[in-house]
């Protein structure tokens, strides 16, 4: 038995020794990569860090969290972390189950009775893990709610006139409105809003300190990082914070290096968190375990990671044969990669205030050195060059007279877009989308929103006055949404 013990203990004082071993390793060669990649892809600022259960091994910031006014990053410096909040969300209804207040598998009605989507069956036979899961059968619908003034509890009524397009668990499909609903879910079965029960049940006892659940609360805590846009090719710009404490649930926590580190532990330690259980260890594996498949051909482009999984706000794979539970999550200006090897008791988190460049490239090559394999170029693989989009071509003369445009149109689910006409044009407005109507003949038009262009047509009535917007606005559906005249 003594002889036993020895052995344990030898082996986890060579296991810190090769982690430490590994750690200084990662510098300067991933410092000069993570730069140079900073400079590739014009981004102002950057900060990760690796983590095991016992804190933060390796951490860094690099560049500025504001470049006019020549403010550096550094271990408290608030990111915007976007998505990667959902994995906070599936940990708080993990909670309540735990306390056998909410049960996975039981339908959200038990819950919320009112709750209702655009399918009936879909409404009776929803689960919370399928809220969580993606598996609704609804698209993203993300313009029913970005840049919109609803409230959580509006967007949530809407909700009945968002269609699908799949039955209930035939797909994988990312959602964030279903989010939405888990924090109502947890606000009504808590008594609790979703913000104080995630601040009292997870930042407060973790010593989170320093993270926000929304943009007010970050701008109040200081050292909040800028937004900024560009990318390869395109110089970094200042761009304007984007509030989105309607679907706080989805992805609205702005956090740093050291509070992320805290959090990144408790998953290490399956849910234990200096003595206390926050988490059972249980329930915390179902969070992470991988239950629907998202992709195929993942592997074929890339072998050494098998082919993506989702549980609840985590993304599993396996990179060279060891298990990578993972997130990612971009709001305006900010993308935020965290991931980590249970089995190798390693985690990584990576923020950057660049709203096109994710951390995961930055992430595996970490991994590679951690893990004493040879290094790999996975910004480069993960980022080929992208061809340039082809102009537009030249508006066609109308058909009908501008006035005959001109007017506001409202979907149940989307709200009212407006249809202008300025200096003899005609745009469209929507929420802060501001756009021209190209004309592309016959009564086709193209509205460029996001860097991407939405079809839109016109219906009319028998005396020519348009009483319809038809606007392809979620291109999963494979047709357009009607907006009918107010």
């Amino acid at each position: 038995m003594k002889t036993s013990r020895h052995f344990i203990l030898l082996s986890f004082l060579l296991l810190a020794l090769s982690t430490a071993a590994q750690t200084r390793e990662l510098s300067p060669g991933l410092d000069q990569y993570i730069e140079s990649t900073m400079q590739e892809f014009n981004i102002p600022g950057l900060a990760m860090a690796v983590v095991n259960k016992d804190g933060i091994v390796w951490a860094h910031g690099f560049g500025y969290r504001d470049v006019e006014a020549q403010l550096a990053v550094d271990n408290d410096t608030l990111f915007a972390i976007g998505s990667t909040t959902k994995a906070f969300t599936a940990t708080g209804v993990g909670i309540l189950v735990d306390r056998q207040q909410v049960r996975w598998h039981e339908r959200v009605r038990t819950y919320l009775p009112e709750f209702q989507l655009f399918d009936e069956l879909t409404s009776q036979l929803a689960t919370p893990r399928d809220l969580l899961g993606h598996t609704t059968g609804l698209p993203r619908h993300d313009l029913a709610w970005y840049g919109s003034h609803f409230t959580r509890e509006e967007l949530y009524a809407r909700l009945r006139f968002l269609e699908p397009t799949v039955t209930i668990r035939q797909k994988w499909q990312y959602q964030n409105l279903m989010y939405l609903v888990s924090g109502i879910l947890i606000e009504r079965v808590s008594g609790k809003t979703w913000e104080d029960f995630t601040r009292t049940e997870l930042l407060q006892p973790l010593g989170m300190n320093r993270t926000a659940l929304n943009l007010d609360e970050a701008v109040q805590f200081g050292n909040l990082s800028q937004a900024y846009s560009g990318a390869r090719g395109t110089p970094a710009k200042k761009i304007p914070y984007r509030d989105i404490k309607a679907v706080a649930p989805a992805g609205s926590i702005h956090s740093s290096l050291n509070d992320m580190a805290q959090w990144l532990r408790l998953q290490l330690a399956q849910g234990q968190w200096q003595g206390r259980q926050l988490v059972a260890a249980p329930t915390l594996k179902s969070i992470h375990q991988a239950t629907t498949y998202v992709t195929d051909g993942f592997h074929a482009k890339f072998p050494e990671l098998t082919d993506l999984h989702y549980g609840m706000g985590w993304m599993s794979t396996f990179y060279r044969g060891e298990r990578l539970v993972f997130h990612n999550g971009g709001i305006d200006g900010f993308v935020t990669h965290v991931s980590f090897m249970p089995e190798e008791n390693l985690a990584i988190v990576v923020f950057s205030n660049n709203g096109s460049f994710d951390g995961l490239p930055l992430a595996l090559r970490a991994y590679d050195t951690l893990l004493g394999h040879p290094n790999s170029d996975w910004v480069s693989k993960l980022n080929p060059p992208t061809p340039a989009r082809p102009p537009l071509p030249p508006s066609e003369k109308l058909e009908h007279p501008l006035a005959s445009f001109v007017g506001e149109f409202e979907h149940p689910g989307y709200g009212i877009v407006r249809i202008t006409e300025v200096d003899g044009k005609l745009a469209l407005l929507f929420n802060e989308l501001s756009s021209p109507l190209l004309h592309l003949g016959q009564g086709q038009f193209l509205v460029e929103a996001f860097d991407e262009n939405f079809p839109v047509s016109f219906t009319f009535d028998s005396v020519g006055l348009a009483t319809e917007v038809n606007w392809v606005i979620e291109p999963a559906l494979g047709k357009a949404l009607v907006f009918r005249r107010r």
